[in-house]
């Protein structure tokens, strides 16, 4: 099972008040205490504007790596941070996330191809909006056609998704793509994940 640590993010009023201090400790403290609690992945994401982000991310991300070796998990709503945002890691990681609206994977997905090891959670979602139930969220968007991606797994949680309307939760559908080499059209390994997430 893959474990993403959220808990280093800025729209955590806590977290929030740290990156404005730039309190490294804070930060350190939460990387560490997500690894012991068994995290596969940190999460990393600034909530700041995106005039700021690369550097916050930039500070961000130093701090963890100089408490654990865990992946880092690059997350932004912007593709254009993302695409500069994963140099600051020292190991491959997890970009947080794309979808197939604008041309964020026009911009991402070239980046991670050129870069083995790297992966990416892809929301199963478009221009059109969010997927409205588990049949639609299946049909995966054409987008994925141009990257000859092939979900090999499906999972899906309709209590997560009802309880995300509500607002008590945050369901995340998408494709968990390995990159594993270039280019990306030579028939990689990918799966549908489903991801929970109900932040402090």
């Amino acid at each position: 099972m893959i474990i993403i640590g959220e808990k280093i993010n800025g729209s955590i009023p806590a977290v929030a008040e740290a990156i404005a201090r730039r309190d490294a400790a804070f930060i350190k403290e939460r990387a560490l205490a997500q690894e012991k609690a068994g995290a596969t992945f940190i999460d990393c994401c600034a909530s700041v504007p995106e005039t700021e982000e690369v550097e916050t991310l930039h500070w961000m991300i130093d701090c963890i790596q100089e408490v654990t070796d865990l992946p880092i998990a690059v997350d932004s709503p912007s593709a254009d941070v993302l695409t500069k945002a994963w140099k600051f890691c020292k190991k491959p990681g997890l970009i947080n996330s794309v979808s197939g609206e604008g041309d964020k994977i026009d911009k991402i997905f070239p980046v991670l191809a050129e870069n083995k090891g790297w992966q990416v959670i892809a929301l199963l979602s478009d221009d059109t909006g969010i997927p409205k139930n588990a049949a639609d969220r299946l049909k995966v968007p054409g987008w994925t056609a141009r990257f000859w991606i092939r979900p090999t797994g499906t999972h899906d949680g309709t209590d997560l998704c009802d309880r995300s309307a509500a607002g008590t939760g945050r369901l995340l559908y998408g494709i968990y793509q390995r990159l594993s080499g270039r280019p990306v059209r030579t028939g990689q390994k990918i799966s549908i994940l489903q991801w929970a997430e109900n932040p402090l």
